[in-house]
């Protein structure tokens, strides 16, 4: 399954690597009524037809790829840009759906100490 991210956007700069792990609107959270807001994510993926299909497959691909092909896929990415990243944005739409999503993060973060990891 190919690796889809995007790299930076009108906020952030063409350091940071950004890739989701799940939608807003399939958020964990949201789905459990945890959640009562709408959030920001969640208007790209309505105002933008490509950006849900997009998420559905990034979130496909994180349940389905172990950490080390998620490592080599950055990896990849990284040693291709001529800008360097420096950061990786992890799941700019909806929350970790689990305590295995939490550690497998934990594990790529930790293969990658060059990176800074944030959501």
């Amino acid at each position: 399954m190919q690796f889809k991210h995007s790299i930076g956007n009108k906020k952030i700069g063409k350091d940071t690597l950004i890739f989701n792990m799940g939608s807003a609107t399939n958020c964990p959270s949201k789905l459990k009524g945890l959640c009562d807001i709408d959030c920001y994510a969640k208007k790209a993926e309505v105002q933008y037809p490509a950006v849900l299909p997009a998420r559905n497959h990034q979130e496909q691909y994180w349940k389905l790829s172990s950490a080390e092909t998620i490592i080599a896929d950055i990896k990849k990415v990284v040693k291709s840009k001529r800008t360097p990243i420096k950061y990786v944005r992890v799941n700019e739409a909806g929350d970790l759906d689990s305590e295995a999503c939490l550690h497998k993060l934990i594990v790529i973060a930790e293969a990658l100490p060059k990176l800074k990891f944030y959501t």
